[in-house]
């Protein structure tokens, strides 16, 4: 089943959520809305691929809807590789390499969305920090928070846990998809690709933020 697009966001900064629209059904008028955590993730190109020599990184979108009384799910909307910030030319003016500079607006306007976790060594991630800072097409300022762990097997735990509890959606034959079947569960290669380390970025701070709520809620009900 694909996901519901928004129809129309509304960015509310004082709370931190960004309200979404969406329409209730394809042949009527009536909107519904649900407030949602946008977030998204990054891993920065960092491992040249043993076979291409090419060196990438990936971008993952995602969001949970915030409704009393239901599971809450985190749905990775949208997913991008990338191994450069702006687009490059070549001498005659063609592309040669788009960049991910429209793909994040995309983010931003369709989504809201301008934060995105990462966890790297900081020599890996000043460096890309200077080229998006540099950069004059991306348009948002984006947001990069750290999310810490003790190892990445703690950060890989919360993605089983969050499979099990059927708290994680993503899109049929994307890139998240492909590396959940690719390999099982705790079997770490020893370079972690980039999309499973973007993934265990957005998987643990939206794991986090989710036990942050529902204590929340039990702090409220405790207090009745």
């Amino acid at each position: 089943m694909p996901f519901p697009e928004p129809i129309v966001i509304r960015l509310r900064p004082e709370s931190d959520i960004v309200t979404w629209w969406f329409k209730r059904d394809e042949n009527a008028p009536s909107l519904y809305y649900r407030d949602c955590w946008v977030r998204g993730s990054v891993a920065w190109p960092e491992e040249a691929d043993a076979k291409t020599g090419i060196t990438e990184g990936c971008w993952l979108a995602g969001s949970v809807a915030i409704v009393p009384g239901e599971e809450c799910v985190l749905r990775i909307y949208s997913e991008r590789m990338f191994s450069i910030i702006d687009p490059l030319l070549d001498r005659d003016g063609a592309l040669v390499n788009d960049g991910p500079t429209a793909w994040l607006r995309a983010q931003w306007e369709r989504y809201g969305c301008a934060t995105y976790y990462e966890h790297q060594e900081p020599h890996v991630v000043m460096r890309w920090h200077r080229m998006v800072r540099e950069s004059r097409q991306i348009g948002p300022d984006l947001r990069f928070p750290l999310v810490e762990w003790k190892d990445f097997d703690e950060a890989d735990a919360e993605i089983g846990e969050a499979q099990i509890r059927r708290r994680l959606e993503f899109r049929a034959n994307g890139l998240v998809h492909s590396v959940m079947q690719g390999r099982g569960l705790g079997q770490l290669p020893d370079v972690v690709p980039p999309v499973w380390r973007a993934l265990a970025c957005l998987v643990v701070a939206a794991e986090r933020m989710l036990r942050t709520v529902m204590n929340g809620r039990r702090s409220d009900e405790d207090g009745e």
